[in-house]
C-alpha cells in the first residue's frame, strides 16, 4: 500500500525500502506527534477538521490503476463487506482456541446485512481514528498504521471514526459537521445506515485481534487493553448488533448482589502501595504503563472477590434461560452456544449476549465508563 499510493495526494510516509521476508520496513520519519499534550482545545477539533479531508484524499485516490498485488478487488456492493468478513473470520477460526460465540453470531448477522449499495470503491486506511496520525498542532501531517488497509466502501473508514473517534475516544467535534465536510470534499454521499453497519464491523474486528491475543496468551504491553476490551465489546457489540437490526433490547440487567469479600484487606493494601507508592515511583513510561496493567488486573481479582459467585450464578441463568438446561461450566455453556446458534432466534441470541455481557462486564470496572454509555447517535 505504501509503495502503490507513493506518487498519489495522500498523506503518508514514503517507504525506501522491504526485508526479504516482508516483515520489516524502511519508512520516511515523518514529521509531527500523536498525542496532543502540548495543544489547545481549539487546535486539536482544527486537527480533527483537516483529517477528515485527509480521509477524503485518500478515498478520492482512483483504485483501478493501483498495483496492488494480493489485495482482494470487490466487483459487487456486497463484496466490500463480504470479503472482509471472509478474512476477518479466517482470522477468529485460526488464532482462537475458545468458541467465541458473541463473534460467531456477528459474522452470522454482518453477512446477512451486507450494504448493498456501494457508491466508490476506495482505499480504505482501515484503522481510522486518533493515535493513527501524526499532527504538527495544527493539521494532519501523515497517517500511520495500514495494516488493516484494503480496497473497500468508503463508509467503512466513516464507521472506524464514529467507533473509535466519537464512541470510544470522544470529544472528536461535531460528527454531522464532520460527515458533511467529507461529502463535499469526496462528492459522495453519506450513507448513514451503511456507517452503522461499519461500526458494528470494526467492533468485531476489535473483538477478534483481542480474542486471538488472549487465546494465545501472546506477549505485549499493552496486553492489559486485550483484557479490557473484551468485556468492553461484549456490552458494545451487541448493542451494535440491535441497532443495525431494529432489535430493542431490555434494560441493562441490574447490578450483580455482591457478597463479603474474603481478600479484602490484602487487596487493599495492595492497591494502596501501587497506587501511592509505586506509581509515582515509577520514572520510566514502560513501567507506569505495566504498573497501570496491574491496578487493572488487581480491580479485577478485587470485584470478583465481591460478586464473583453472583455473576457466575447470572451467567449460568441466562445460559439456561437461552437453551433450556444449566451447563456445568461455563465454558461449556459457551460450547453449547456456539453450536445452536443457527437454530436459535435473533431477539433470543441478542438479549442472551446483552444479559451475559453486561455480567460479565461487572468483574471489570475499569471499563464501567464505557458500557454505560450510548452510542453516538448517527442513523437521523
Amino acid at each position: 500500500m505504501y509503495r502503490a499510493l507513493a506518487d498519489e495526494a495522500v498523506r503518508m510516509p514514503r517507504c525506501h525500502g522491504v526485508s526479504d521476508d516482508g516483515t520489516v520496513l524502511l519508512l520516511q520519519r515523518a514529521s509531527g506527534v500523536h498525542d496532543y499534550a502540548e495543544v489547545t482545545q481549539s487546535d486539536k477539533h482544527r486537527i480533527y477538521t483537516d483529517y477528515i479531508d485527509a480521509l477524503a484524499e485518500l478515498h478520492s485516490v482512483e483504485t483501478g490503476h493501483l498495483d496492488l498485488p494480493g489485495f482482494a478487488r470487490p466487483t459487487r456492493a456486497a463484496d466490500h463487506a463480504i470479503m472482509e468478513l471472509d478474512l476477518w473470520e479466517r482470522i477468529l477460526l485460526q488464532r482462537t482456541s475458545n468458541p467465541w460465540p458473541l463473534a460467531r453470531y456477528a459474522f452470522s448477522v454482518l453477512r446477512r446485512h451486507a450494504p448493498t449499495e456501494v457508491t466508490r470503491t476506495v482505499v480504505c486506511h482501515g484503522d481510522v481514528g486518533p493515535g493513527n496520525f501524526l499532527h504538527d498542532g495544527k493539521k494532519v501531517t501523515a497517517l500511520l498504521d495500514w495494516e488493516f488497509s484494503h480496497l473497500g466502501d468508503p463508509m467503512d473508514d466513516l464507521g472506524w471514526w464514529l467507533f473509535r473517534g466519537h464512541d470510544i475516544n470522544g470529544d472528536c467535534g461535531d460528527l454531522d459537521a464532520q460527515l458533511a465536510q467529507w461529502s463535499r470534499a469526496t462528492g459522495l454521499p453519506v450513507q448513514r445506515s451503511s456507517i452503522a453497519y461499519y461500526r458494528v464491523f470494526v467492533m468485531l474486528r476489535w473483538f477478534v485481534s483481542v480474542a486471538a491475543v488472549v487465546d494465545s496468551g501472546g506477549a505485549g504491553m499493552d496486553r492489559s487493553v486485550h483484557h479490557l476490551l473484551i468485556p468492553t465489546l461484549g456490552v458494545l457489540l451487541p448493542r451494535g448488533l440491535a441497532e443495525i437490526t431494529g432489535h430493542e433490547l431490555p434494560a441493562p440487567p441490574a447490578a450483580p448482589a455482591a457478597s463479603e469479600p474474603l481478600g479484602a484487606g490484602a487487596a487493599d493494601a495492595a492497591m494502596a502501595d501501587i497506587t501511592s507508592v509505586l506509581m509515582p515511583a515509577a520514572t520510566d513510561p514502560e513501567s507506569k504503563r505495566r504498573l497501570g496493567a496491574s491496578i487493572a488486573y488487581l480491580s479485577h481479582l478485587m470485584s470478583i472477590d465481591r460478586l464473583g459467585t453472583a455473576v457466575r450464578a447470572e451467567l449460568t441463568d441466562a445460559v439456561g434461560s437461552l437453551l433450556g438446561t444449566r451447563p456445568a461450566t461455563l465454558a461449556e455453556g459457551d460450547a453449547a452456544i456456539t453450536d445452536r446458534l443457527g437454530s436459535l432466534a435473533d431477539d433470543a441470541l441478542l438479549d442472551y449476549f446483552w444479559r451475559a455481557g453486561h455480567a460479565r462486564a461487572a468483574l471489570w470496572p475499569l471499563v464501567q465508563g464505557r458500557t454505560s454509555q450510548p452510542l453516538t447517535p448517527v442513523m437521523v
